[in-house]
């Protein structure tokens, strides 16, 4: 009599065709995240510094004799170097910082800290007067917001304006 093979099934054999598609769309998810990650960055942590402190954008306002003030439209907002949506969370006697909620353009970081003006000087610029707790919408080019409209207390118009300018 031939002695039975109680060794179980050869190890020679080739694997299942499933087995090697899972296999390969493992590698190839693993590959797509490693290689966003380091082009983009990693997307859960937008914004946050590798050491956990949280990141800062700072703006100033332009100086008066510079501003020349233009009905907002999505031309000019297309021309800017960042745009983002934010609530004022912090105001002292220089400085309004601005917790980001979205960004529009330009580097992503939490925080957006902005030149505080006098009430009499945001109204002579067309500027914003910011008051804690209250959503704007926020435009800037060379580190110096955009005032005259582009940038101001969230309204739909001008929320509208962004949307338009800032489209993927």
């Amino acid at each position: 009599s031939v002695p039975e093979n109680k060794q179980g099934p050869s190890l020679t054999q080739p694997a299942p065709r499933w087995l090697v598609k899972v296999a390969l769309a493992m590698v190839l998810f693993i590959t797509v995240v490693t290689v966003t990650k380091i082009l983009i960055g990693d997307p859960l942590n937008a914004g946050e510094k590798t050491d956990g402190t949280p990141s800062v954008t700072g703006l100033s306002l332009p100086d008066a004799g510079l501003l020349k003030c233009r009905v907002p439209n999505v031309e000019v907002l297309k021309a800017q170097d960042l745009a983002f949506e934010g609530t004022a969370t912090l105001i002292d006697d220089q400085t309004v910082t601005l917790a980001v909620s979205r960004w529009f353009k330009g580097e992503h970081t939490q925080f957006a800290t902005v030149e505080a003006a006098s009430p009499q000087m945001a109204l002579a610029l067309s500027g914003v007067e910011f008051e804690v707790d209250k959503r704007y919408l926020v435009s800037a080019s060379d580190g110096r917001v955009t005032l005259c409209g582009f940038s101001a207390p969230y309204n739909r118009e001008l929320a509208g304006l962004f949307e338009q300018a800032y489209a993927s």
